[in-house]
């Protein structure tokens, strides 16, 4: 989806400027091309999309309760077709007409050829507390949910692609995030992880839901215990991070908000595993409170 008209595509060292595209990127056909000329330009261009996943068959999804927490593993549609574009200085790669904040100025794509990429993800549904996490918009519109919510599933977002590259073991190449940043009011929250290997067939997300307790706690881990030094509410590079895909240019998160929602998840899953170890017969009682301390330690802090 990066080849679009007006994009400008290097090869070679050399700059050449797309015309016309034509990829047909959801058709199985021979002729495919993109026209170029080539352009004496200081800058590159990076393609944006608003990547809108769909579920396919939610009723064959596999899935998983942590808490009030409900996980799917599922085949997804995602409209990937690009939307817009940024200019970057070729040698530094600073943006090219950036806003009073340094950002790049997004440009939007013309005659964008349409892609839905069919992929498998997972599927995170975050309930939404109607008190905490929803204010009054006006007597009409009625509630939507707080921006400061919809930024904390970003930082989410953000932290379980992280984990999940270390504890799934799977490449960062191979995986992309998604979440739900329209604040209209509703029961849950949805955060999509996703293969964005070329076939969607890597793996990774197969790894990712059977690793998720462990992700999860991963996650929390990462932006409550090891970096407490980081007072900046959006997080830093060492705990929400810079995700180079990300469609909001790595803004609009929220790391106190992360917390709190992660933190919820982590103390269901310590109740359930601490309620799994009880319930078993132990021969030895040291060996049980030993299993039970370190189930502590790990989650329970």
């Amino acid at each position: 989806q990066r080849f679009h008209k007006n994009a400008i595509h290097t090869h070679r060292k050399k700059s050449y400027l797309i015309i016309e595209s034509k990829m047909r990127p959801n058709e199985t056909v021979d002729e495919r091309y993109v026209l170029v000329k080539p352009v004496n330009v200081g800058y590159f261009t990076k393609t944006q999309s608003k990547k809108s996943p769909h579920i396919r068959n939610e009723e064959k999804a596999r899935k998983k309760i942590i808490g009030e927490l409900e996980i799917l593993h599922t085949d997804l549609d995602i409209d990937k077709t690009p939307t817009t574009y940024t200019k970057h200085n070729k040698f530094d790669s600073k943006p090219i007409d950036a806003d009073a904040d340094g950002k790049a100025t997004p440009i939007p794509v013309i005659d964008a050829e349409k892609f839905i990429f069919n992929t498998k993800g997972v599927v995170l549904k975050f309930p939404i507390d109607p008190i905490n996490d929803l204010y009054e918009v006006d007597t009409k519109t009625g509630k939507n949910v707080k921006p400061e919510v919809i930024n904390g599933l970003h930082a989410i977002e953000h932290l379980l692609q992280h984990a999940a590259i270390t504890k799934a073991g799977i490449s960062p190449e191979n995986i992309d995030g998604i979440y739900d940043e329209n604040p209209s009011s509703a029961k849950f929250k949805k955060i999509y992880i996703f293969d964005n290997s070329g076939i969607g067939e890597s793996g990774a997300t197969e790894a990712i839901y059977h690793n998720i307790e462990e992700t999860i706690r991963r996650a929390f881990e990462i932006i409550s215990d090891e970096h407490k030094g980081c007072d900046s509410v959006e997080g830093c590079v060492n705990c929400t991070f810079l995700m180079r895909k990300c469609t909001q240019f790595n803004s609009n998160l929220n790391k106190p908000v992360a917390i709190k929602k992660l933190e919820k998840v982590v103390i269901a899953i310590f109740e359930e595993r601490l309620k799994e170890y009880t319930n078993i017969k132990w021969s030895d009682k040291d060996e049980r409170l030993d299993m039970e301390n370190d189930l502590r330690e790990k989650y329970g802090k």
